[in-house]
């Protein structure tokens, strides 16, 4: 079933999820929120992803008007393959921590693998505020590849538009992948996104 809702007799406890490309990518709306959750994107898939996101703002905003977001949040989980092998772990010991790294030499049953965090936030008293979670790690799935994970957090006290709010999540997730040397390729992605 593609559709499917909760007819509450409380508006809070009230919500109807769609179901899109047969699968689990899901359109939630209940009283608090909107979420789009797609998931096994391919880099292909992202203009698809976007026109989705664009036009669910628009029916939303037909709908039930000018309505006020707080917040914009966005995460993706991506395994990004490598070309060469071995690439992976040369690209993640630039970030290997001397002293965790010592520890792990004293015995050797452990393995030390390590990997990128940063946290980047607009500190400007602007009037929209960001936050960017970004983690560079082994990939469990890939043999020599990388796990990136991202969050993005805008809070705004009024209504962008969604050209505005595009353009400023690829702002921040290109800060990001300066901050950890990277830009990974979509050719050997799997991302899951919400």
């Amino acid at each position: 079933m593609d559709f499917s809702s909760n007819p509450s007799s409380e508006l809070g406890e009230s919500w109807c999820k769609y179901r899109i490309f047969g699968g689990a990518s899901t359109i939630v709306l209940n009283p608090g929120a909107l979420q789009l959750n797609f998931v096994n994107l391919s880099e292909n898939d992202y203009p698809t992803v976007e026109e989705i996101i664009r036009r669910s703002k628009d029916v939303l905003s037909k709908d039930i008007g000018s309505y006020t977001r707080e917040r914009v949040s966005l995460s993706s989980n991506l395994h990004v393959g490598t070309v060469e092998k071995g690439v992976a772990d040369v690209y993640l010991e630039q970030f290997a921590v001397k002293q965790v790294a010592d520890v792990a030499k004293t015995n050797s049953i452990i393995q030390y693998s390590p990997a990128a965090k940063v946290i980047l936030s607009d500190n400007s008293k602007n009037a929209v505020n960001w936050v960017v979670h970004r983690s560079v790690e082994k990939s469990e799935w890939l043999p020599d590849g990388l796990f990136v994970t991202t969050f993005i957090d805008v809070s705004s006290p009024g209504v962008m538009s969604f050209e505005d709010q595009a353009q400023l999540v690829r702002r921040i997730n290109g800060l990001a992948d300066q901050a950890v040397g990277q830009q990974p390729s979509g050719d050997n992605a799997n991302d899951t996104a919400s």
